[in-house]
């Protein structure tokens, strides 16, 4: 496992301390009334009126094995009263994970990101940059982080737009998250990636016949059900969470690639999960998988200027 923290980050990291340092010093010499009106505002700098994001994406996931008995976790997700979800929605028409993370993490078609494979040859995150980047530049007090197996997902699609930066296999992504959530009061947009799905469909098959490619599904389902109790656990009643799961393409036989016409490859799953949900169940107009981003930047009240997609069932910021 492996950390990285953006230089912004550390700088919040020292300006923490000297908070506390502050406030060790207003008890040591201050009545009880002083001190309880600096814990009151330091609370207050924890519910700062940004709205929180998270996504979850499982790498080459096919939605006909959300079911019951394969993912638990996922179908209960599905079927609270805040919850839209379709399990037609496409990706991209080159469907290989490089195109496909990035078009969801920008909200633009790989014409535009010019990612057209896992290379990353000629990237145009310049022109067409991360959410995570827009977010950021946005707020100057909004904490980010990306949890990933994958590590080209923030090597070369999200790069330094976040505070933390962390890759680990499943399982470590899994603990991190579930960490993080618990712990970290502030956090406001977190994006994890689980992989090996995917790894299962690639060396046994991708498909409810092979029990390898089940079994991870089923595994991976296991990991996002401790997130998602982590993140109920936590102190909602001044947090706005809007929750998403997604992968980025599906599969066929042992393979993803050259899959524009294959429906098993192009069709993907988007859960939208949260307050801001505008209705429940299965949405019936078309998700595209860049639809993500737009309906992220929604949520969190950033301009979604130059976007492909469309925001899909979420209420406007007040």
């Amino acid at each position: 496992m492996l950390l990285f923290l953006h230089k912004r980050h550390i700088g919040r990291l020292l300006e923490k301390a000297l908070t506390v340092l502050f406030l060790l010093a207003i008890l040591s010499s201050c009545n009880k009334a002083v001190y309880e009106s600096a814990t009151s505002q330091v609370n207050l700098q924890k519910y700062d009126g940004i709205n929180r994001v998270l996504i979850i994406g499982i790498d080459g996931c096919r939605p006909d094995l959300l079911t019951k008995e394969i993912a638990p976790n996922i179908v209960e997700l599905m079927d609270q009263p805040e919850t839209a979800y379709s399990l037609k929605a496409k990706n991209e028409s080159r469907t290989m994970s490089g195109t496909n993370w990035s078009s969801m993490l920008t909200g633009v078609h790989h014409q535009k990101h010019q990612v057209n494979g896992n290379g990353f040859r000629k990237p145009n995150f310049d022109e067409h940059p991360s959410i995570f980047a827009k977010a950021e530049s946005t707020y100057e007090n909004i904490n980010t982080a990306s949890i990933v197996h994958w590590k080209p997902i923030n090597k070369q699609i999200i790069q330094d737009a976040v505070d933390i930066s962390l890759f680990g296999n499943d399982e470590e992504v899994k603990n991190l998250a579930v960490d993080l959530l618990q712990t970290n009061d502030t956090i406001h947009f977190v994006f994890l990636h689980f992989d090996d799905v995917d790894h299962a469909g690639h060396s046994t098959g991708f498909g409810v016949e092979n029990p390898n490619y089940v079994n991870a599904v089923k595994q991976t389902d296991e990991y996002i059900g401790a997130v998602l109790n982590a993140l109920a656990a936590r102190d909602l009643s001044h947090e706005n969470w809007l929750t998403i799961l997604s992968t980025d393409h599906g599969g066929k036989g042992k393979s993803h690639s050259k899959g524009r016409l294959v429906p098993e490859i192009r069709t993907v799953f988007a859960i939208f999960s949260g307050n801001a949900v505008a209705q429940q169940g299965v949405i019936s107009e078309q998700v595209n998988t860049v639809d993500i981003a737009a309906t992220v930047l929604q949520h969190l009240g950033v301009q979604q200027k130059g976007l492909d997609g469309k925001v899909v069932e979420i209420k406007p910021v007040n």
